[in-house]
């Protein structure tokens, strides 16, 4: 209590909760919000109880999610900037993402009628030591989805040839020999188009820009 006579803090909440209610009881049992002894500590009433983290929920360790989140993207990755910086430095010139050819690639070049994507191995399947490492736990998901990304990746491909255009895959893992994969895009790019067995072919188109 201070100098003025206000009650605060708990002798506030004890002489209020022993205050007469309707019907004129007065005891401390008959508070409407009941025995304060019976009631439950703040930190353990249900509506109190603190949310559950991702990790409590999560099928991957975290150092498994970390991994699998930094691959998550679906334009301007990392493996997809280097490529694009590496084309340039070499002259060429193109358009991003256009929604108006299959699959959307990431580089197109009209003038040459050629497209390259840039995949991640692990989300599209490469043939390299991360494309062929599969998840251990909630399998039947993942396999399903990861199949999925390269029957699309196939089909989408398929009809871009049959469009006419020239289509290059450029795995993540490739970015680790940069010279040698210079060389691959030169190749395409100059004047090598591309076949069903995934190899550059001769085409018309030659030059530097495009």
């Amino acid at each position: 209590m201070t100098g003025n006579g206000v009650k605060h803090g708990r002798e506030a909440r004890s002489s209020w909760c022993r205050s007469p209610i309707r019907g004129g009881m007065s005891t401390r049992s008959a508070c409407a919000h009941g025995p304060i002894s019976n009631r439950p500590p703040v930190a353990n009433r249900p509506h109190n109880k603190p949310r559950p983290y991702i990790e409590d929920v999560d099928t991957f360790s975290q150092a498994e999610r970390s991994a699998i989140m930094r691959r998550v993207h679906g334009k301007d990755t990392g493996p997809e900037m280097a490529v694009r910086r590496m084309v340039h430095r070499m002259g060429f010139r193109y358009s991003l993402h256009r929604g108006d050819l299959p699959g959307k690639p990431d580089l197109a070049f009209p003038a040459r009628r050629k497209v390259i994507f840039v995949h991640g191995c692990y989300w599209h399947g490469h043939s390299c030591r991360a494309g062929r490492n599969r998840p251990s736990s909630n399998t039947g998901y993942w396999i399903a989805k990861l199949d999925r990304n390269k029957a699309r990746d196939a089909a989408n491909q398929r009809r871009l040839r049959r469009m006419g255009w020239g289509v290059l895959a450029v795995w993540e893992c490739e970015l680790k020999n940069a010279e040698r994969l210079q060389a691959r895009l030169a190749r395409f790019l100059s004047g090598g188009g591309h076949s069903k067995n995934g190899r550059e072919g001769p085409a018309s188109n030659s030059g530097k820009l495009s």
